[in-house]
């Protein structure tokens, strides 16, 4: 399946960014998948367990699909040194994935110096004191629990998490540094519009400044996942 994710800010008339998605189970994956769709499997996802095997095929799925829609067929998006995925010339792209859930969009170069999108599943009740002073600072875990009800705590700790990785990979081509989740702070969120505010508050690029606001679309996912999108222009 597919969600077209309309920009804040993309000048008219931008295209919306179009996400492809897949559901997949790792108990009833196939390693004959690979070779069925054409997908090259690198020898370490090879020698990896199957749960590695099924993200990396359904997410290179989902970029396949993606690929094709733009007119480029028959293109194996391989990984970089630091597992990136590398994308045909004059294209920007993203790919993740959950437990159960795969996603990856691609655009035009010319739309934007780069993308990312990113799924989270709610952040278990076990888990929050990984994510809160982590990913998730105190300040914004206040302001999380100030939130309207409308989404319970897993929720929206998995929006700022999944947000904050949206933000890294759209930079990771250019800037080629990897940089810490304080770089970029939750501020507040439009539940109608189901858009979030985050504030640039560690400068890894002179075009993002500190004090920079950045709006990022999300939606929620029918198994409950959460996803992100940010398109650096």
């Amino acid at each position: 399946m597919f969600i077209d994710i309309d920009l804040p800010g993309a000048p008219d008339p931008a295209p919306p960014v179009r996400i492809f998605l897949q559901q997949f189970n790792c108990a009833s994956f196939d390693d004959a998948s690979f070779a069925r769709h054409d997908i090259h499997c690198p020898e370490n996802i090879q020698r990896s367990v199957v749960k590695r095997r099924a993200e990396y095929f359904h997410g290179r799925l989902c970029a396949q699909r993606a690929l094709a829609a733009l007119g480029h067929t028959g293109v194996q998006v391989l990984s970089g040194g630091s597992r990136e995925p590398l994308w045909p010339a004059g294209i920007r792209g993203s790919i993740t994935h959950s437990d159960a859930m795969a996603a990856a969009a691609v655009v035009p170069a010319a739309q934007c110096r780069g993308l990312g999108i990113d799924i989270a599943s709610p952040i278990g009740q076990d888990a929050w004191k990984d994510v809160v002073g982590i990913a998730v600072s105190e300040q914004e875990y206040r302001l999380l629990a100030a939130m309207p009800a409308e989404l319970n705590m897993a929720s929206y700790l998995a929006l700022v998490f999944s947000a904050k990785e949206s933000y890294f990979k759209a930079l990771f081509d250019e800037v080629r540094c990897f940089f810490d989740f304080d770089a970029l702070a939750f501020s507040g969120i439009d539940l109608e519009r189901k858009l979030l505010r985050l504030t640039v508050t560690g400068q890894v690029s002179p075009a993002l400044p500190v004090g920079a606001h950045c709006m990022m679309p999300y939606r929620q996912l029918p198994e409950g996942d959460v996803l992100t999108v940010f398109s650096w222009r």
